[in-house]
């Protein structure tokens, strides 16, 4: 029985040229949907979004808690590093 090889090492379809090239067309084309459709949604019903996702907002926040507000404070700590250095 042979060992199989991790997980890591699954080939993924990327385009080899175009707009898209170097990315995995099914992947983008799915998070941009996404993207649009949380835009439109925001746009065409604001209240109803504000009350979603503020108690999505609510919800990590009273879940994650600390955790949460540590990451945010390091991930915006390190854009400042970013920032400033050349």
């Amino acid at each position: 029985m042979s060992i199989k090889p991790p997980f890591t090492d699954v080939e993924i379809k990327k385009q080899p040229h175009g707009f898209y090239q170097d990315n995995s067309l099914p992947i983008a084309l799915i998070s941009k949907g996404i993207m649009v459709a949380l835009v439109l949604w925001a746009l065409v019903f604001p209240a109803n979004a504000n009350t979603a996702l503020g108690s999505l907002n609510g919800n990590i926040l009273k879940i994650f808690n600390q955790f949460y507000i540590v990451i945010v404070g390091f991930f915006a700590f390190f854009l400042l590093v970013v920032a400033i250095l050349p």
